[in-house]
């Protein structure tokens, strides 16, 4: 079954970068070196946790999952998922934040960074 989704920086740094995915995958997006979408470790992404969120991509679908940020992780506006403030980063199981599907159109936001599914 051939798919491609794709997720595009709608605001936010690096402006209009573009990720198409093919295949089936989990796509970390954060500031670490690890993530398949990262963002800059300046000031102006502080915000964006190291590991901020999952994408969980599949043919039938995609699917956000905060993974327990401090600044929380947004859907068309609504938040979807963030940890409490006095809640370390070690106490939280990220598994505890639900996964929410998303169709084309839907925009994630993580700190100052737009996400739009295409």
């Amino acid at each position: 079954m051939s798919f491609a989704i794709t997720v595009t920086i709608a605001d936010g740094c690096p402006a209009r970068q573009r990720y198409v995915f093919t295949k089936p995958a989990r796509c970390l997006v954060g500031r670490a070196e690890d993530c398949a979408i990262r963002f800059p470790t300046d000031m102006g992404h502080s915000t964006i946790s190291r590991h901020h969120c999952l994408l969980t991509i599949k043919p039938n679908g995609m699917s956000v999952r905060d993974l327990g940020s401090l600044t929380g992780t947004y859907v068309n506006g609504r938040p979807i998922g963030q940890r409490r403030p006095d809640q370390p980063r070690e106490a939280v199981d990220p598994r505890t934040f639900a996964a929410r599907p998303l169709k084309e159109g839907d925009e994630v936001r993580i700190g100052p960074v737009t996400l739009r599914v295409g």
